[in-house]
């Protein structure tokens, strides 16, 4: 078996989605690091006031990581290399961004990513793909924060209001 690195490809199924791994991502802690260094909560469902005081002119918002790409765990090394690989692709295009963090409840699966500013959900998508991300943070100004996810929505979770379905 071929080990994943975390600048490979990533295929990743849209039509299935692993129910514990949306229950993960429901349940995991996000954050972002304003100018003073002071770590602020996002929450799926829940507005991000703080940062929209602090970009009043931002249209929209996004999180995004290039870590352990379709939620397989991958090597530090890896992973590091495809956040710089990240950052690069925010620099070449002018996205404005702060550092962000998630991880479990029990503070593991820790992935370090970007807090976009003025993103566009389009924008977001193209670079979840090119990093194989199945699931960003995504929410239009006066908007709660969304969850938005690269798959299809199971019955059971079609209507959860915390959640943007892409397919």
């Amino acid at each position: 078996m071929q080990r994943r690195t975390a600048t490979d490809a990533v295929d990743a199924p849209r039509a299935q989605l692993d129910p514990d791994l949306l229950e993960a991502w429901l349940q995991a802690r996000y954050r972002w690091r304003a100018p003073d260094r002071r770590w602020h909560p996002l929450a799926p469902g829940r507005r991000a006031a703080a940062l929209e005081r602090l970009h009043p002119g931002a249209a929209g918002f996004g999180v995004v990581t290039a870590w352990n790409p379709g939620g397989r765990a991958c090597a530090g090394v890896d992973n590091r290399r495809a956040g710089r690989a990240l950052d690069a692709a925010l620099e070449a295009v002018g996205i404005r961004r702060h550092p962000s963090c998630a991880d479990a409840p029990d503070g593991g699966w820790l992935e370090p990513g970007r807090l976009l500013v003025d993103v566009d959900a389009g924008t977001l998508d193209a670079l979840a793909d090119r990093f194989g991300q199945l699931g960003t943070l995504w929410w239009p100004r006066g908007e709660p924060v969304r969850l938005r996810l690269a798959a299809s929505a199971p019955a059971w979770r079609m209507n959860d209001p915390r959640i943007a379905w892409r397919h």
